[in-house]
């Protein structure tokens, strides 16, 4: 029992560490190429240097920092050009997993769906809109996910992480969640209805207009950050 808890413990440190690293990676708080040493961060949360180093375990095997030998981890250099090639590569894989989904799809998943949908509107009720990323992360998961194909669904998830640096910290905008919600309710019509013609349509038609959206808000920040 006592060796049960403190391996929660630890678990819950690590966690603990990894989120906020994670964050300030993400938010660029932590500028690309740094150099991350376990005794510093550990001191910094007041934590033991074994969950520090299970966090950049976690941080290392989804991109976000690089090990080097004789130097260490380092915030890996995320550069528009690698972060273009990687968004490429998650929205192309999106799309053949989203359209092998309209041959495997059940009730359970469209009830997933509908479901995260429905707390979408919820958090527009209550004008939570810092949330809303989450969810709409949540619901392109789920929908890749009915493609029945753990492998593919796996890299759609490490591509995410990759890839948020181009977000930033910036939120949505309740237009902008109206918009996307829209989106989400035809695109689950279109699994309803097996539809792979609409599908392919509305996943191109988002892909071009979050690129835009994201692109400004990485090539600002970078500009803000000079």
């Amino acid at each position: 029992m006592k060796a049960q808890q403190e391996v929660n413990n630890k678990e819950i440190k690590s966690k603990l560490v990894y989120d906020k690293l994670y964050r300030k990676i993400i938010y660029e708080e932590i500028p690309d190429e740094t150099k991350l040493v376990s005794r510093h961060i550990a001191i910094e949360y007041g934590v033991s240097e074994i969950p520090v180093r299970e966090a950049l375990k976690r941080l290392n095997s989804e991109g976000l920092i690089d090990y080097i030998p004789y130097r260490g981890y380092v915030v890996t250099n995320s550069s528009l050009e690698k972060l273009r090639d990687l968004w490429v590569i998650k929205v192309n894989l999106e799309l053949f997993a989203c359209k092998l989904a309209v041959e495997s799809v059940n009730d359970n998943d469209i009830k997933r769906l509908n479901d995260n949908i429905s707390m979408a509107k919820d958090l527009i009720q209550k004008k939570e809109f810092h949330k809303y990323y989450r969810l709409n992360k949540d619901f392109h998961l789920i929908f890749c996910g009915i493609c029945r194909n753990t492998l593919m669904v796996d890299m759609i998830k490490n591509l995410w992480v990759r890839t948020e640096k181009l977000r930033g910290p910036y939120p949505f905008s309740e237009e902008e969640i109206l918009d996307s919600v829209s989106e989400h309710e035809e695109m689950v019509k279109t699994l309803e209805t097996k539809d792979v013609e609409r599908l392919e349509h509305l996943l191109y038609k988002q892909r071009d207009k979050i690129w835009d959206k994201y692109l400004g808000m990485f090539e600002r920040r970078k500009y803000l950050l000079r």
